[in-house]
């Protein structure tokens, strides 16, 4: 979860995900434990971890671009309560799992190890190399493509196609066969549904009533600005509500003269926090449930909100306290 966490802030928690699934289904496998017991309690450290930067988490790509925050200040004022709730969440996971973990099979590491080394050595030192190469260089371009005015997708898009010319790998097979089409189907599945709640105004109207109920009042709007987004995040997901409410918190930001940015943390709390409360409320969580199930471990709807629910709410709950004790002016 800690390695995951780290990961997710300076990667982005998709990504981080992408390189954690096979290592830990593998590990899992030969500890003689369920994968899912890892994997769940790993995509909520990597929504953790990620709302710490700029780029950890798609909801913080778009404040930040929205409100001109840079990578230090999100830094600076997420940091603390993200790597609080990490521990939090650390020790809930290992009692909640403690009796799948014990089960764990560890008698002779030394040799468990030395098949790991084996039978998962690199056999293609030169390809590795490249990918490293290009996985920096994408991440460089995530760090500046503020500077550069550009979207994060063709940061993304260009490393993967200058991996892909470097590479000389066969493309239509790697097309084929290696990206995740069904995940990709259910995100434009996803988002045109959201669409369709906007188009027919019920986002707008949620957005509309916070800042109704919260006029004139910092702290009511920071507690509802982090209530609405973690609910509705969970149940929506946090990309587009995060979209929508950008406005919404930039007129209060504005009409409530906030000396500070605490109503943009508080978004930035809510929706990437509450993306953990099931496994539609964050990329992640969905890209997580598709390749386990790819790989044979099938992780239900019910059976996500049970185990990530609850955490979920009490992040939230800390989210606030900190917003409210250290982040509201003085």
């Amino acid at each position: 979860m800690v390695v995951t966490a780290i990961a997710s802030a300076f990667l982005d928690n998709v990504t981080a995900m992408l390189l954690m699934i096979p290592v830990t289904i593998e590990i899992a496998i030969t500890l003689k434990v369920n994968p899912i017991t890892f994997l769940i309690p790993e995509v909520f450290a990597s929504n953790v971890g990620g709302t710490a930067t700029l780029i950890g988490d798609p909801p913080n790509i778009l404040i930040g671009s929205y409100a001109k925050l840079t990578f230090v200040q999100f830094m600076v004022h997420l940091t603390l309560i993200c790597a609080l709730c990490l521990v939090v969440t650390v020790i809930y996971y290992l009692y909640w799992y403690k009796k799948e973990y014990l089960k764990a099979e560890v008698k002779d590491v030394e040799r468990t190890m030395a098949y790991l080394r084996q039978e998962y050595k690199i056999t293609d030192k030169k390809l590795t190399v490249m990918s490293l190469g290009m996985l920096g260089f994408t991440i460089f371009l995530f760090v500046v493509h503020g500077v550069l005015h550009m979207e994060p997708s063709i940061a993304a898009l260009t490393g993967a196609m200058f991996l892909l010319a470097i590479s000389r790998v066969d493309i239509v097979e790697m097309l084929e066969h290696e990206v995740e089409w069904p995940t990709l189907i259910f995100f434009m599945a996803l988002f045109i549904v959201i669409a369709g709640a906007e188009e027919t105004g019920l986002i707008q109207m949620i957005a509309e009533w916070v800042r109704d109920v919260s006029r004139g009042n910092l702290t009511v709007a920071v507690v509802m600005i982090l209530w609405v987004a973690a609910i509705a995040s969970a149940a929506i997901d946090n990309i587009p509500f995060t979209a929508t409410m950008l406005p919404i918190v930039a007129f209060l930001n504005q009409s409530m003269n906030v000396p500070n940015d605490v109503l943009w943390w508080s978004l930035a709390l809510g929706a990437c926090l509450g993306g953990n409360g099931t496994m539609i409320g964050a990329s992640a969580n969905v890209v997580t449930v598709g390749l386990a199930e790819k790989a044979g471990y099938h992780i239900s709807f019910i059976h996500y909100m049970k185990v990530c629910f609850v955490p979920m709410l009490i992040t939230v709950v800390l989210a606030m306290f900190y917003l409210l004790g250290f982040e509201m002016p003085k």
